[in-house]
């Protein structure tokens, strides 16, 4: 194999390794939030990380740097009080460099008395930077496309 093959394919591997890293973390934001783990939900985030949420585009709130998101992550619910699920679609990441770009469909499914329901469905806008040998999201936008009545 020539030289510049090799490299290619070092590029290549690197690049796919990166996305699988940024997906790990999806995954680990996800879980982390659906029980509990507030401080490991938080560290998915830069110390400056932002977490914006939305409905259809029109701001609710915004939490920023690790306090902040441990806060909210502490008021929010999680097993084994309620039981929910953040489930993900497969993720369009593009890289450059130690910083990424995501977009991921995303649903909830929630805990009822009455069984399981969708609580909301959506998408996840990021922005992701490599920090401290992990990548991590520095903006992460929550845009809730659509919650149940009443």
């Amino acid at each position: 194999m020539a030289d510049d093959e090799i490299t290619e394919l070092r590029r290549r591997v690197a690049e796919l390794e990166d996305e699988r890293a940024v997906a790990r973390t999806m995954v680990r934001y996800a879980e982390s939030l659906d029980y509990g783990d507030s401080a490991t939900w938080a560290d998915t985030f830069t110390p400056d990380g932002v977490f914006d949420v939305r409905r259809r585009g029109e701001p609710m709130f915004v939490h920023t740097g690790t306090e902040n998101l441990i806060a909210f992550a502490d008021q929010h619910t999680s097993a084994p009080a309620v039981y929910h699920k953040h489930f993900l679609s497969v993720p369009s990441i593009v890289l450059d460099g130690d910083r990424a770009a995501a977009s991921t469909y995303f649903t909830m499914l929630y805990e009822r008395d009455t069984g399981p329901i969708v609580l909301v469905f959506g998408r996840y806008l990021d922005e992701l930077t490599r920090y401290a040998g992990t990548w991590r999201f520095s903006r992460r936008i929550v845009d809730m496309e659509a919650l149940p009545p009443g």
